[in-house]
């Protein structure tokens, strides 16, 4: 029985810095780190993933600085303004929500109107003192203050 060869067809390839190959023409967005980060959030929530919400979801890039005596909470709210953000502490833990909403007027399609919302709760290493913490607000940017209820201390550790 006589085999048959089939012209295999492929996209071409072209070197990437770093060594390696990629795929000519393809764009690096939708890479296997997207899908991932669709899947995992599909398993936090699939009723976002059901009502299409979840690709349009915004989540803040948050960071958390310890000194000995306070806690520092940073979070990049592009769009959001001091009006639109609300802070809730108790001792051991801290909640960001935002709010906004937008109106343009179309040509042809009349109004337009866009929601966007946000909840981040952060569990906080230490208590804290909450009726002395202090939240500023500078273009993007919203800073917290969070005097700990005990200063830390700090043990030096022998390596061994």
């Amino acid at each position: 029985m006589a085999r048959k060869h089939m012209a295999r067809t492929s996209e071409p390839r072209q070197e990437r810095q770093g060594g390696g190959t990629a795929l000519a023409g393809r764009p690096e967005s939708g890479t296997m780190r997207d899908m991932v980060e669709k899947m995992e959030r599909f398993f936090q929530n699939p009723w976002d993933f059901l009502s299409g919400s979840w690709t349009q979801s915004f989540e803040p890039k948050i960071d958390m600085e310890q000194t000995p005596k306070e806690i520092v909470v940073t979070a990049k709210l592009p769009g959001y303004g001091r009006e639109d953000v609300s802070v809730d502490l108790t001792e051991d833990s801290i909640t960001l929500r935002g709010y906004k909403t937008s109106s343009r007027e179309g040509k042809k399609e009349g109004s337009y109107r866009e929601e966007q919302s946000f909840v981040r709760s952060l569990w906080l290493p230490d208590e804290i003192k909450a009726e002395q913490a202090k939240a500023s607000f500078k273009g993007d940017k919203l800073e917290i203050r969070l005097p700990r209820a005990k200063e830390a201390q700090v043990r030096k550790l022998e390596v061994q």
